[in-house]
């Protein structure tokens, strides 16, 4: 496309967005969710790890912003959300727990 047909404040926001997502979201995947080291080396191991990774991540965000009712998300953080589900999948039970019989 040529670049008369695009506004340079377009290019620039573009240039912007990519950068936020580029910080926010390898920034979390890094510091949050501990994927700073990759214990294997062939490179198909280390994609298969990342594109998993980038999918948790996809999924737990869509879940956190779409399925959560807004009072629970404006009374917990996305960490409270994340740290209920490890200990759930740690203890090998499910959340939220069924409704009593």
């Amino acid at each position: 496309m040529p670049s008369s047909l695009v506004e340079a404040r377009t290019i620039f926001d573009f240039g912007h967005q990519r950068w936020k997502i580029e910080n926010e979201g390898f920034n979390e995947l890094v510091s949050r969710w501990h994927s700073g080291h990759c214990f294997h080396h062939h490179p198909n191991s280390i994609l298969v790890l990342w594109l998993v990774m980038f999918m948790a991540h996809a999924v737990f965000h869509c879940f956190h912003k779409r399925n959560l009712k807004p009072e629970l998300r404006r009374a917990h953080t996305g960490i409270y959300f994340a740290r209920l589900i490890a200990a759930c999948m740690r203890e090998n039970r499910w959340w939220p727990p069924p409704p009593p019989s």
